[in-house]
């Protein structure tokens, strides 16, 4: 959709897709556009994540005032987006019954 920002991570030796990162902007329901990020097995913990991550905050900063995203408690992921700034909001029981929170990330103008 017109607004949406989205990064794939190729492995350059295989051209195999290592994972990707997009932020929508659903303008109707939410205020900020929000992030999904999905990194293949094989690829966690090689920085991937962490690349994909950097390129869509440097795609969004101008573009929007702030990122949000839900991610469970107790996913490792979470260690990454603190470092990378983003702040619990809110805690909430997810669908499953577990905690799950919901943050978010300022950017600069």
């Amino acid at each position: 959709q017109a607004g949406d920002i989205g990064y794939v991570a190729v492995d350059g030796a295989s051209q195999a897709s290592m994972g990707a990162v997009w932020i929508r902007h659903f303008a109707d329901e939410a205020e900020f556009p929000e992030l999904a990020i999905a990194v293949l097995p094989d690829y966690i913990s090689q920085g991937v994540g962490t690349a994909l991550m950097e390129a869509v905050i440097a795609g969004a900063t101008g573009r929007y005032p702030a990122i949000v995203l839900s991610v469970c408690a107790d996913n490792p992921a979470l260690r990454l987006y603190q470092r990378l700034g983003f702040v619990v909001t809110q805690e909430i029981v997810n669908r499953v019954r577990t905690r799950s929170y919901k943050m978010i990330l300022r950017l600069k103008q």
